[in-house]
């Protein structure tokens, strides 16, 4: 195949094989981070790559960036410790202002509520909002 599509394949391919090798990097660091020996954890973040390749390859992938783990468990703390009074307090104490504050409890509410009502209506739209 020759030009425009086949350019613009190449260039998908180069992506592509550059995301692995930063994934295999990232995952090498992160395993180093944990102890393992740098030899290992580079042959973990080889095996690693090779299982998204054959899990994942020649598919279009959507990596959703959402709340970090740290986020999260942020989150989940203003949630623990919201007494329904105390948006101030909260927001000073985390460095928040009041209004992202009221967003956070917000969304820790809605979670609460849909993981102790579960869905009522699951093929309806709303359940997928």
């Amino acid at each position: 195949m020759s030009g425009p599509d086949a350019v613009s394949e190449s260039q998908r391919t180069r992506a592509g094989q550059a995301l692995l090798l930063e994934l295999a990097g990232l995952v090498e660091h992160q395993v180093a981070m944990a102890g393992l020996d740098p030899e290992r954890a580079r042959a973990i973040g080889e095996a690693v790559i090779d299982q998204v390749r054959d899990q994942f390859g020649g598919q279009i992938v959507y990596i959703n960036k959402g709340i970090s783990e740290a986020t999260r468990r942020r989150w989940e703390e203003i949630w623990r410790r919201f007494d329904g009074t105390n948006h101030n307090a909260l927001a000073v104490e985390f460095g928040l202002g009041v209004q992202q504050l009221y967003k956070i409890i917000a969304h820790m509410r809605a979670v609460e509520r849909k993981r102790r009502q579960g869905q009522l209506f699951p093929d309806s739209e709303e359940s997928t909002a």
